[in-house]
């Protein structure tokens, strides 16, 4: 159970926000695109609000850091573009194979699509710590926009062991001092963008203490 409150912007930046300011070494981002099947599952933003969120990508991340974004087929240029207005370079993309699952696709062609890309950019000065990682991936889909647990593998072995990554739009958290989460369907968040305008729900709720023994003074 949970109690509502809602904090000023000012409480936010003193006790969410600002110990997290460009403390991150990379960035795991899964924007809910729009249009591209996931209103029935959650709620998704417009490509305007998703590329707005500049100035609270470069207050978070270190001058000198990594971006992985998730994107589609369709909508991989525009999502470049995303990128490049984050302040990152577009180095390369890591396509996610599904044997599993069919997507979009033209009806006139009949060719659907079974991939999603995971754009990588860099800002300032970052050395990968491995050389050898492919441009793909083989694995089963599971529920709707939900990420295979390779992306972690990859990650770290381009980003390195000790780097602390921040992932934006996570819709699930897993015990990790190395990670920071952040996301509208997560109860505790590690970073707050409320002060640029993105709140979630674990702005507003902090969690409940639970029941507490109370003792009692013994009379005379």
């Amino acid at each position: 159970m949970t109690t509502t409150t809602k904090p000023s912007i000012a409480e936010v930046k003193s006790s969410s926000e600002a110990p997290f300011r460009q403390q991150w070494d990379a960035c795991l981002a899964d924007p809910p695109w729009p249009k591209q099947g996931g209103e029935k599952h959650y709620d998704t933003m417009s490509l305007a609000e998703i590329q707005a969120m500049m100035p609270a990508i470069q207050a978070l991340m270190k001058p000198d850091s990594w971006m992985f974004m998730w994107t589609t087929v369709g909508l991989e240029e525009i999502s470049k573009q995303i990128l490049g207005s984050w302040g990152y370079r577009y180095e390369n993309r890591i396509i996610w194979c599904k044997p599993n699952r069919f997507g979009f696709g033209d009806p006139r062609i009949g060719i659907r699509r079974s991939t999603e890309v995971l754009l990588v950019g860099t800002r300032g000065n970052v050395r990968s710590h491995f050389r050898s990682q492919q441009d793909w991936f083989a694995s089963p889909a599971g529920l709707h926009s939900e990420k295979p647990l390779e992306q972690w593998a990859i990650l770290r072995r381009i980003v390195g062991p000790d780097a602390r990554v921040l992932e934006l739009f996570s819709r699930q958290r897993f015990p990790d001092t190395r990670h920071g989460f952040w996301g509208n369907e997560l109860e505790t968040c590690d970073v707050s963008l409320l002060p640029w305008g993105y709140p979630v729900p674990a702005d507003f709720t902090t969690p409940d203490p639970g029941p507490t023994t109370e003792t009692s003074t013994p009379k005379e």
